[in-house]
């Protein structure tokens, strides 16, 4: 049942909403680690989200699916600009810290800490980190676009949405919660509403439907 609504393997669909399931909970628990306290484990967790970053992709490759032509095509670009940059700026932003934390520790030298704390604002890592959001937000408005465009008025876009904007908000705490909640919601309604958004189709002989 779940094949036939969702036209592609379950464990695809499964894999797809468990990425941003998971990121869920490493959002809540970035928010309550110190890099200055804990940089080990600070370093280890922009490790995994050096991957999980990427992995996004996948659930929103498959809320694209059927797209085609110049919209298709903008929001390859986006995604490609979001993976770049975000996990750039999060590699500049959290491994870096990390890592000059834990050296600080090891050396017992307070310059460094002083340092990281009067450079965390630097305007390059702002400007990567906007331009990878801004690939964030696009892709996902583009997928509503898709969506509407097939017709498809459900929830489901409301939750794209609010994940499209949520991330400007940057990603630990609250807003990643929000983020990244959004779009596992999202990706649990596609087997139900995936389909009608595919059954907007022009029949032979028929008239296109207004859209």
């Amino acid at each position: 049942m779940l094949h036939a609504a969702f036209g592609r393997p379950a464990g695809l669909w499964a894999l797809g909403a468990c990425i941003p399931a998971v990121m869920v909970p490493l959002m809540i628990y970035h928010s309550n680690l110190d890099a200055r306290q804990d940089p080990v484990t600070f370093i280890y967790l922009h490790l995994v989200l050096l991957v999980l970053f990427p992995a996004l992709l996948l659930p929103i490759a498959l809320l694209n699916r059927g797209s085609r032509g110049a919209l298709a095509w903008a929001t390859a670009v986006a995604l490609i600009l979001y993976t770049a940059f975000y996990a750039a700026y999060d590699a500049l932003g959290g491994l870096t810290v990390g890592i000059v934390y834990d050296h600080a520790r090891q050396t017992g030298n307070p310059t460094i800490v002083t340092f990281v704390q009067t450079n965390l604002g630097d305007p390059a890592t702002d400007l990567v980190q906007w331009v990878g959001t801004l690939g964030w937000t696009v892709a996902l408005g583009l997928t509503i676009a898709h969506w509407w465009r097939a017709g498809n008025r459900s929830p489901l876009l409301g939750l794209l949405g609010i994940s499209a904007l949520a991330l400007w908000w940057n990603h630990p705490g609250l807003p990643g919660v929000i983020t990244y909640g959004s779009l596992a919601l999202a990706m649990l309604l596609l087997p139900l509403f995936g389909r009608s958004a595919r059954q907007v189709r022009v029949e032979p002989g028929s008239a296109p439907p207004a859209i």
